[in-house]
């Protein structure tokens, strides 16, 4: 089964390909969370298995900085 992989292009971006198909990019906003940007695609369409897909791709991506904002409140409360 093909799967989303990543390729880092530098700090703040990130190639997201599904096999070798270039689907879009993950992108670090100003609050330092990834965001997805997809590629414009001339046909398709995305199921809710790619959403979900993508979705657990940018948790994992952004897990270790939601960790250290949740340790960072709870420490200060």
């Amino acid at each position: 089964m093909i799967e989303l992989r990543t390729e880092i292009i530098n700090e703040a971006n990130q190639r997201v390909l599904f096999g070798n198909r270039l689907i879009g990019y993950l992108i670090m906003d100003v609050d330092g969370y990834y965001y997805f940007d997809h590629t414009t695609q001339e046909n398709g369409f995305w199921t809710s298995h790619s959403l979900r897909m993508i979705a657990d791709l940018l948790d994992d991506i952004n897990k270790p900085h939601d960790d250290k904002i949740k340790e960072y409140f709870k420490n200060e409360l």
